[in-house]
C-alpha cells in the first residue's frame, strides 16, 4: 500500500471597490473608480500574500460624444519581494450616445496591463518582473492602438458594429471583426487577428470570440 501524506491549503481573496459619478453640468460628467485587491495563501502548497491597486478616471461630454479614460494598475506587494509590475493606459474615444454611426478610439498603453480592476492576483499568474525591469522611464508607450467601427441597428433590440483595430508596438497587430450589442451588459465580439507585423518573426494568426454578460 502507498502512504499518502495529508496536505492542507488555505486561500483568502478580497476586493474593495469604490465607484462614483459626478455630473459637472448638463453635458459633462466624471466617473472615478478605485479597486484594491488582496490575496493570501497558506498551507502546504502556495504561500505568501499580495496587494494590488487599480483605478480609473473617465470623462464624458455627451453633446460632443467625447470620452477620455485614464487607467492605471500597480502591484504593490508580492510574495517574492523583488517583483514589480505596473501598467497604465489612456483612451480617447468618439461615439454617439446611442452608439450608432461612426465610432473611433485611440490611445497609448504602458506596461503589462492598463486594466482598471485589481484582479491579476486572483488568477495566480502574475507576470513577474525583476527589480528595475518593466516599462522604460521615458514616456514612450509600449503600444498605441487605433480602432474604428460603424454601429448599425439591424434588429429591434440589438446593434452590430463592424470594426478594424491596429496596434503599433509590442510586435504590431491588426484585428478585423464584428461586435454585437444587445445592451450595455450583453455583448459578443468575434474577430480575426494577426500579430507580429514588425517583421521580427513569423506572424501569428488567430480567431477569437469574447463575450460579456451581466445578469
Amino acid at each position: 500500500p502507498q502512504n499518502e501524506a495529508p496536505a492542507s491549503a488555505r486561500r483568502v481573496r478580497m476586493a474593495l471597490e469604490g465607484r462614483s459619478h459626478w455630473q459637472v453640468d448638463a453635458d459633462q460628467s466624471l466617473r472615478p473608480s478605485l479597486d484594491l485587491g488582496m490575496r493570501w495563501d497558506g498551507g502546504d502548497a502556495d504561500r505568501g500574500a499580495g496587494l494590488e491597486l487599480a483605478g480609473e478616471l473617465a470623462y464624458a461630454h455627451a453633446r460632443h460624444g467625447l470620452h477620455v479614460e485614464a487607467r492605471a494598475r500597480r502591484l504593490l506587494a508580492h510574495q517574492a519581494g523583488g517583483f514589480r509590475q505596473w501598467g497604465a493606459s489612456l483612451v480617447l474615444r468618439r461615439e454617439s450616445g446611442d452608439r450608432r454611426g461612426l465610432r473611433m478610439s485611440f490611445g497609448p498603453r504602458w506596461g503589462e496591463d492598463g486594466d482598471s480592476q485589481a484582479r491579476s492576483l486572483w488568477q495566480g499568474q502574475v507576470p513577474a518582473l525583476a527589480e528595475g525591469d518593466g516599462p522604460a522611464a521615458s514616456w514612450n508607450p509600449d503600444e498605441i492602438t487605433f480602432r474604428s467601427g460603424y454601429g448599425l441597428d439591424l434588429t429591434r433590440t440589438g446593434r452590430v458594429t463592424p470594426f478594424v483595430e491596429a496596434g503599433a508596438g509590442a510586435g504590431g497587430r491588426v484585428r478585423l471583426g464584428t461586435r454585437w450589442e444587445w445592451n450595455a451588459d450583453q455583448q459578443i465580439e468575434i474577430f480575426g487577428e494577426q500579430r507580429g507585423l514588425d517583421g521580427a518573426g513569423d506572424p501569428r494568426r488567430g480567431l477569437q470570440v469574447q463575450a460579456s454578460f451581466q445578469l
